[in-house]
């Protein structure tokens, strides 16, 4: 099960881990939030758009 979970939200969340690690945020990985956000953001821009 985490290696199908891990298969799914790898390509979403690495670029986003990238960025993040930049800032040095310690142990805290904020990137599923940041991707949740953005997904949504993504979302509500094609529903906009539609």
């Amino acid at each position: 099960m985490y290696g199908f979970l891990e298969d799914i939200t790898s390509p979403v969340e690495e670029p986003i881990r990238r960025v993040i690690s930049r800032f040095n945020t310690g142990t805290i990985d904020f990137t599923p939030l940041v991707a949740i956000l953005l997904l949504g953001f993504i979302k509500r821009m094609i529903y906009m758009f539609l």
